[in-house]
């Protein structure tokens, strides 16, 4: 997220060594007054616990009312912490989702004001970028993960880029593990309720790239366009046409250790996995710790026994370069990609940047828009092509399936042809058909 206090030093501390002493670092002190002055003091006593309770957990004072939990710093694991502080003072249980509609403590008393958590349009499916002149694009957390982490990506992406996040399935009443391609059944008829006819984008990371895979495959069936299906450093597949994998071995965990020493990459991976383990104690302590646990095995065993079929749309898979190392990931998506598929890395990365740490999710958004930029203006320049072809019979200003606006277009394709699209369709029809006359 964006760093909430900076702090300016005349020196950076160094040990002995050279290195930089962080334990020698002043501790950040943010001064808030003179904006929490101009975004509202608490109005009543519902609005002063949840002031109370940022503060505690996001250690920022003071807070307004119309700040946003965002731009204050906050993270997505930071969100279980809030939230189950508001259900132990509020007696209400809500869905970490509502923080993306509603990031200010303002809004949020509202929410627990009118008690309607419960009048929910979409089962999954949440808003979390809804203006924009694209197409747009429906992106899949991790297994375990909430829609919370896409709050600040979905900046990175531009104001022009709607985007919607599908929050991850808990395990079905009947207790049956829930397995990828029902997932990807229910999160397909729900993105249809946002965008009933294609070209469809969408985009998963890890376990999310499986049901984006899916997803994808099942709008084909359906004879649906998706202009792209984006795999976010996914794992290879378990299973597929050709191959099944056995049993991972002491030696296999003994080669990735060796692969992670000779790359220099292991003690930033140590260091990540140490976080990510301090993380999972805390959940287990914790009732929507817990609830995200039980979602993470669950969907993992869905995610081992999916069997990986082919596709044969457009699809980039974008990597971190300790993913890119193991080769097995690209060797498998590349095997089952059965049309145009692109590949791409970001150097220095680990798994641990791509589940949209800090670091990576600038680079991350600007690749990702490339790969969407490139997938549009292809899917019009076929779709120029074959009205051409046609004689550009049956061209309409009501067809808007491919009105996205010029700026998207502007440096990729000729304005001539492009711009504007529909007006001037019927116009070089008819000059057409008088030159062949």
């Amino acid at each position: 997220m964006i760093p909430s206090t900076f702090v300016v030093l005349d020196e950076i501390p160094l040990t002995d060594r050279g290195k930089i002493d962080f334990a020698a670092l002043p501790c950040p002190i943010a001064d808030h007054s003179d904006q929490c002055e101009v975004n509202g003091a608490p109005r009543d006593w519902v609005e002063s616990k949840l002031t109370e309770i940022w503060e505690d957990v996001l250690n920022v004072r003071p807070i307004g009312i119309r700040d946003n939990y965002f731009e204050l710093g906050g993270q997505s694991f930071l969100s279980i912490v809030l939230f189950e502080r508001i259900s132990n003072q509020f007696k209400q249980n809500l869905p970490l989702s509502v923080l993306i509609e509603s990031p200010t403590i303002e809004r949020l008393a509202e929410v627990l004001r009118s008690r309607t958590t419960l009048k929910i349009a979409h089962k999954s499916l949440v808003p979390i970028q809804t203006c924009g002149s694209k197409p747009p694009l429906f992106l899949i957390p991790p297994a375990g993960g909430s829609v919370m982490r896409f709050a600040e990506f979905a900046r990175r992406l531009g104001n022009d880029q709607p985007v919607y996040g599908l929050e991850s399935a808990c395990d079905d009443p009947a207790g049956t593990p829930v397995n990828v391609e029902t997932m990807a059944t229910t999160y397909l008829k729900e993105i249809c309720q946002v965008q009933p006819v294609g070209p469809y984008l969408i985009a998963g990371i890890c376990f999310g790239g499986f049901v984006a895979w899916e997803i994808a495959r099942q709008f084909l069936q359906i004879h649906e366009e998706v202009a792209l299906v984006s795999l976010l450093d996914p794992a290879a597949p378990s299973h597929g046409p050709t191959w099944t994998s056995p049993p991972r071995t002491f030696n296999d965990v003994a080669r990735r250790v060796v692969q992670h020493l000779v790359s220099g990459s292991l003690p930033q991976i140590v260091r990540d996995n140490a976080v990510y383990q301090s993380k999972q104690v805390w959940k287990k302590t914790s009732p929507l710790g817990r609830q995200s646990l039980r979602r993470l095995r669950t969907q993992l065993r869905a995610q081992n026994s999916y069997v990986g079929q082919p596709y044969s749309g457009r699809v980039a898979l974008i990597q971190s370069e300790e993913t890119f190392r193991r080769e097995t990931p690209l060797a498998r998506w590349s095997t089952i990609a059965t049309g145009q598929f692109h590949s791409t890395y970001l150097p220095g990365t680990t798994h641990r940047d791509m589940l949209l740490g800090t670091q990576a999710i600038p680079e991350l958004a600007r690749v990702l828009n490339e790969q969407i930029e490139q997938a549009l203006c292809s899917m019009v320049h076929k779709e120029v092509g074959s009205r051409c072809r046609n004689g550009l019979q049956g061209a309409s200003q009501n067809d808007s399936r491919f009105r996205f606006g010029p700026s998207l277009f502007e440096s990729s394709l000729d304005e001539s042809v492009i711009v504007p699209f529909d007006r001037d369709l019927q116009t070089r029809s008819q000059d057409q058909r008088r030159r062949v006359a």
